[in-house]
């Protein structure tokens, strides 16, 4: 699982790092946390409707989208765009976070049962 977890944190760094360059707005953070709930779909599935190995479960979903995903990094940029005073800003990167995040998971859980069946 730590492996996964190494990999997913490498993963979301180049991420960050490559998104930043285009905007301030946390650009890196919102496509790792949608893109992640997506994979988590896809894995719910997979692991839960489909029976796969759960190796695979745990290196995958605890280990690698763990390390992927950021919500402790979407907390403190939250908390610092709301102290800078970007009160607009602000609600509109948690109400798409929240919301693509959900969309993400339930597409990418579709995605994988059209995908496999």
């Amino acid at each position: 699982m730590f492996v996964g977890g190494g990999l997913g944190s490498i993963a979301r760094y180049l991420c960050a790092i490559f998104l930043q360059k285009f905007s301030y707005f946390p650009l890196g953070t919102l496509f790792v946390n949608v893109f992640g709930a997506f994979l988590m779909g896809a894995c719910i599935y997979l692991f839960f409707e489909k029976n796969l190995s759960s190796d695979w479960k745990i290196f995958l979903m605890s280990g690698f989208l763990g390390g992927f995903t950021t919500f402790s990094s979407f907390g403190m940029e939250v908390f610092f765009m709301m102290k800078q005073g970007y009160f607009y800003k602000t609600l509109l990167y948690v109400c798409a976070s929240n919301f693509l995040v959900f969309l993400c998971v339930y597409l990418g859980f579709v995605f994988a049962k059209k995908l496999v069946n």
